[in-house]
């Protein structure tokens, strides 16, 4: 991996780290302020339950690049017409590249998991499995997107390829991030809030709303909520 690249790992998984850390912070100081209501610990949950999946998610698309820079990399080089050229056939070709992608999407997920592990509250950690779970179905459709808009954006920028993985990485951000806040944004109308196809209308939704069924529900039930939030999960990986 080149340093470019390694950087764009770590970096949403440092974002995720210092955002939990300055929402934790804030949690701790005001639950030490006098007349802090009773259900204070409800409250800090319910706030870390709609703080972690949106973390989550931005930093993810936040880390778009990872998944432009190799495809519009290979298509630049020529290296598909070298592959191809050797017997490789697309289909061949386009699986292993997405599985390659969904590979460092999980090293990437497991980071994500393993941050909210330490720094989020003990119900969290005691239901680390199913956040794992609904994270993990969550790249197949993230990682499919991503490329799609790779494969456009190589086409798009095809008279300007010296400068196509930094606009790449731009470009695959600004549509992923207005998909993310649009579909959000839907959720919040009360014409279609009450409609339940709104939560299942793209991964984003799915994935907040299966964080926030676990962490609201595993308060009261420490049993696993993999039933709970299997109808997120199929929506995702469909």
């Amino acid at each position: 991996a080149s340093p470019k690249e390694i950087v764009l790992l770590v970096l949403p998984v440092a974002n995720l780290l210092v955002q939990l850390t300055l929402v934790n912070t804030v949690l701790a100081a005001v639950g030490h302020m006098p007349g802090v209501p009773r259900n204070w610990d409800a409250l800090q949950r319910q706030v870390l339950a709609q703080a972690y999946p949106a973390f989550v998610q931005v930093c993810t698309i936040v880390s778009g690049g990872l998944f432009v820079v190799a495809v519009m990399k290979d298509h630049f080089d020529g290296l598909r017409c070298v592959l191809n050229f050797a017997g490789m056939r697309s289909l061949s070709y386009k699986g292993g590249l997405l599985l390659a992608e969904y590979t460092l999407f999980a090293a990437l997920a497991t980071l994500f998991i393993a941050t909210g592990s330490v720094l989020s509250n003990s119900a969290f950690r005691s239901h680390w499995q199913d956040y794992a779970v609904a994270l993990f179905a969550f790249g197949l459709p993230y990682v499919t997107l991503t490329n799609v808009l790779s494969y456009a954006l190589s086409w798009f920028l095809a008279s300007n390829p010296s400068k196509a993985s930094e606009k790449g990485f731009q470009y695959v951000i600004l549509p992923t991030m207005a998909l993310y806040m649009a579909s959000t944004a839907l959720t919040h109308v009360p014409a279609f809030a009450s409609s339940e196809w709104v939560h299942y209308a793209s991964p984003f939704n799915c994935l907040t709303k299966a964080f926030n069924l676990i962490m609201m529900k595993s308060a009261s039930d420490p049993s696993s909520q993999l039933h709970a939030i299997r109808p997120y999960v199929f929506a995702m990986v469909a």
